[in-house]
């Protein structure tokens, strides 16, 4: 009996000639993933500004902040398959937007979200980043809603944002390089509202103080003022 029980665990092995058989079928193809980097910036003309930017996480819909590439037809998101940005939009997105900040030279620097005391932050809410499609025409979109806040909370500049970049190949590398651009735009011209949304007397005095930073001088102090004690009725001499 063991003979033959044997035998016929043998059999199929000895007829498919030592192939391997997988019970669960060929496992799906792997992503392609792709980063979502910051790239070349250009810097801004203007005085700098000693002050600190931070930049919000931004908020919007988690279908297209997440990590999977989506195509937008009318009102359905569709995903494109075996395609993955490197880590979630959202916070790639924040890091593109401080990391722009930072490269244009105008602000000490743009932070993410985190411990550092900044003097301004960015908020901001993003509606669209994904492809659009009509008919045989995609377009990469970036939109966001952006609002520029002191650190009193009180709101220096709102704009909204947006963004496009016309996809010229129905290929996934196509499809991330051209919502990478479109990102890198829309962070360009973040920044750029934040450096216009600061008044001009604190950008000269920035600029003054860094000028005798960098030639050794000490700060220059404001002049103290004293009250003056007016001569009203029932002061006595």
């Amino acid at each position: 009996m063991s003979r033959v029980l044997a035998l016929s665990l043998l059999l199929p092995t000895l007829l498919l000639g030592g192939c391997s058989v997988s019970l669960f079928g060929k496992p799906p193809p792997t992503p392609y993933v792709y980063a979502l980097d910051v790239g070349e910036v250009q810097r801004l003309s203007g005085d700098p500004i000693d002050a600190v930017v931070v930049v919000s996480l931004p908020r919007g819909d988690a279908t297209i902040l997440g990590s999977e590439l989506m195509i937008r037809n009318s009102n359905e998101y569709k995903v494109i398959g075996q395609s993955l940005w490197s880590s979630p939009a959202d916070t790639s997105l924040q890091t593109v937007a401080a990391q722009t900040i930072t490269r244009q030279g105008r602000f000490r620097s743009g932070v993410a979200t985190g411990g550092a005391s900044a003097n301004y932050e960015v908020r901001w809410d993003v509606l669209s980043f994904n492809v659009e499609e009509e008919g045989t025409r995609w377009t990469a979109r970036f939109v966001a809603d952006v609002r520029i806040v002191d650190a009193g909370r009180n709101i220096l500049a709102t704009e909204t944002v947006n963004k496009s970049v016309e996809i010229t190949e129905h290929r996934s590398s196509v499809v991330a390089q051209a919502l990478a651009s479109a990102a890198r735009q829309g962070s360009a011209r973040i920044g750029e509202i934040a450096a216009q949304a600061i008044p001009p007397d604190i950008a000269r005095r920035a600029a003054e103080a860094e000028a005798r930073r960098v030639a050794g001088q000490p700060p220059q102090r404001e002049p103290a003022t004293v009250p003056q004690r007016g001569r009203g009725r029932g002061t006595r001499r």
